[in-house]
């Protein structure tokens, strides 16, 4: 949620708001959110693995969305 406040806060001080319609950037604002949830969380978990080779907390993620 920080890094959305962030991302706001900072597009308004550059005038992204101001050279877009108000569509494109609530889609720009979301892709950007979208890809650094990949990069920060997911990915991470994904290729993150044990001694096994098993990704531990991506199985465990898996697991309690299936729950």
């Amino acid at each position: 949620m920080q890094t959305l406040l962030t991302i706001v806060l900072g597009s308004g001080l550059l005038g992204f708001w101001q050279e877009r319609s108000a569509t494109d950037a609530m889609e720009k604002l979301l892709a950007i959110v979208q890809f650094k949830a990949l990069e920060q969380e997911i990915f991470p978990k994904f290729y993150t693995r044990d001694a096994q080779g098993i990704p531990r907390a991506w199985v465990a993620r898996m697991r309690a969305s299936m729950a």
